[in-house]
């Protein structure tokens, strides 16, 4: 961040790294975890060349026990549609969209991961194999 007048220029340095962006499908979609909404506000602030999009639906399960997920059917069908309607909306150019999970707890982890192996398979006709490559690297 830069601030001052013509006369006196400080120049702010980032004080926490950038957040480690997962690809998902090379150069159009990502996965990033987030803290909390400080860090999403840097994120978003300093990488304008991406686009960060999140929805409720890796939150939105009703648990019968103890279980976290999968999350229902409705729900894939909600995400799905409105992740394709970012990822073909004209504003955004050729910027790829950051798929971000804030707070990153192992629940909300496991549901993103399943909406977007979902959405890859639904919307891009991976095969589930192809699908579940990009999440082993992520803890």
């Amino acid at each position: 961040t830069i601030h001052g007048s013509s006369r006196h220029v400080m120049v702010e340095a980032r004080t926490t790294p950038p957040a480690m962006l997962y690809p998902i499908l090379p150069n159009k979609l990502f996965l990033s975890f987030h803290a909390n909404r400080d860090e999403t506000s840097r994120e978003i602030r300093d990488r304008p060349d991406l686009f960060f999009w999140s929805s409720d639906e890796h939150e939105a399960y009703w648990p019968y026990c103890s279980d976290f997920g999968p999350v229902d059917l409705a729900s894939v069908a909600i995400f799905c549609r409105s992740l394709r309607l970012v990822a073909t909306d004209r504003r955004l150019g050729t910027r790829p969209i950051v798929y971000y999970v804030q707070p990153p707890n192992t629940e909300h982890k496991t549901n993103a991961a399943f909406l977007l192996g979902t959405y890859c398979m639904l919307v891009h006709g991976l095969t589930p194999e192809e699908a579940a490559a990009p999440f082993a690297a992520i803890e």
